[in-house]
């Protein structure tokens, strides 16, 4: 079984600590509290970062590449470390998709990151699909601790199909237009 969450909220972290997961996927796209609260348009609470009775070995952190937010080399070694320092094992930046204006704005190219230039991080494999998308893998190395790391820019929407959404009023199929199941 796999969880997908925002895993920064109470109600949200208590999920997280049921025994059932396999893995869980938590959106994380900053490491400081006051600009997810911006990101997500709601306070976050202080003590968000605090994952208690959380197994974090089946936590992997996704954090989508945001103009303004992690769209640069630093930003992502700060990501990086914070999750070393946290104790998650994994970390995923994601293009967004451009799909309505606000992507469209705050696009940032997995090209741009320069994920190279950060010391310790070195690449292992590369995976394409033509247009549709393009993924990187790399591992980042600090004091003996190993972090994994993917990259993942989809071009496409459609490539995504078979991703099932809710948008808090509609079920979606892909990240499209016109794919509303229910």
């Amino acid at each position: 079984m796999h969880l997908n969450t925002n895993g920064l909220l109470p109600q949200s972290q208590e999920l997280m600590r049921h025994p059932r997961w396999d893995s869980i996927s938590m959106s994380l796209h900053h490491y400081d509290v006051a600009k997810l609260s911006e990101l997500y348009g709601c306070r976050i609470p202080d003590k968000a970062f605090d994952f208690e009775g959380i197994d974090l070995q089946k936590v992997n952190s996704s954090c989508n590449l945001i103009k303004g937010y992690i769209d640069n080399a630093e930003e992502a070694r700060k990501m990086l470390d914070f999750n070393i320092d946290h104790g998650i094992p994994r970390i995923g930046f994601v293009a967004l998709m451009k799909v309505n204006d606000y992507c469209r704005k705050h696009f940032v190219d997995l090209e741009d990151i320069h994920l190279d230039c950060i010391p310790h991080v070195y690449f292992t494999k590369s995976m394409n699909r033509g247009g549709d998308c393009k993924c990187c893998n790399y591992l980042y190395n600090r004091n003996l601790k190993i972090l994994e790391i993917y990259m993942r820019n989809y071009a496409n929407p459609y490539y995504c199909e078979s991703s099932l959404v809710y948008d808090g009023e509609y079920l979606r199929q892909g990240f499209h237009q016109d794919n509303l199941i229910y």
